[in-house]
């Protein structure tokens, strides 16, 4: 787990400049909005993140306040597909199953 610097607690709050552990040179973050529970113990958060490879990402994660402040528990990168190439991502993500492994 990474320490998560700069999330406030006691209210939602939207966060827009890169968290330096997120920081790189192949993804920096364009957006991010942290929602931190009314307890002030866990948050949330959602990103939009620009890599050079693979173009518009998305991030989503779950936050833990310890004694040694915040941590990701919990993190997930996505990329969007735009419908009209949804059917053909679907098709060549099928073809690079190994074979006999089940759907």
């Amino acid at each position: 787990m990474q320490s998560w610097d700069g999330v406030e607690s006691g209210h939602p709050r939207r966060q827009t400049q890169p968290l330096r552990f997120l920081q790189t040179a192949t993804r920096p973050v364009r957006r991010r909005f942290v929602h931190v529970a009314q307890e002030g113990k866990s948050a949330w958060f959602e990103e939009a993140l620009w890599n050079e490879k693979y173009g518009e990402c998305r991030g989503t994660g779950v936050l833990r306040k310890s004694l040694d402040g915040w941590q990701i528990v919990q993190y997930n990168l996505t990329m969007p597909v735009p419908n009209a190439l949804a059917e053909k991502v679907a098709q060549l993500t099928r073809d690079l199953k190994p074979a006999g492994e089940k759907p």
